[in-house]
């Protein structure tokens, strides 16, 4: 396997916080698995794919009245 000089620890830090907020862990618990201090440094982190919106529409689609 060749060494890609772009894959640093920090490039994983973001591919880790991104698949777990895509997978559904709680937002918090990505904050203290990653020992950041603030919210707002994981919510840089966490990345979510256009496609991960879907869960808000279906949830307002889903809800009776």
């Amino acid at each position: 396997m060749r060494n890609d000089p772009q894959v640093v620890p920090h490039v994983l830090r973001h591919t880790c916080a991104s698949r777990l907020a895509q997978s559904g862990v709680d937002i918090k618990r990505i904050q203290e698995f990653l020992g950041h201090r603030t919210l707002s440094m994981t919510l840089r982190y966490a990345h979510l794919s256009p496609r991960h919106l879907d869960v808000c529409a279906d949830a307002l689609n889903n809800m009776t009245h």
